[in-house]
């Protein structure tokens, strides 16, 4: 399996940023599966942040669209 992937991202401002996405799976027997994924994070503190994404299927072996959410926490210092 191949997967390769194609990102672009940029910072819009200080605590943000935004990105686009080429994603492409291509098996070793079977027809490949590409998409586009596009979103966004922004980080509240140092060590948290939330972001966003929503995409589509480039081919009828993709999923036809798709979004998600997302909350990230950091631990720093633990151990």
């Amino acid at each position: 399996m191949l997967q390769p992937s194609v990102l672009i991202d940029r910072q819009v401002g200080e605590h943000a940023d935004v990105f686009a996405e080429y994603i492409g799976d291509y098996l070793t027997r079977g027809l490949p599966a590409q998409a586009m994924n596009f979103g966004g994070s922004y980080r509240l503190t140092q060590t948290q942040q939330i972001d966003f994404h929503a995409g589509f299927g480039m081919n009828h072996n993709s999923l036809d669209y798709f979004i998600g959410i997302g909350y990230s926490l950091r631990f720093d210092g633990l151990w």
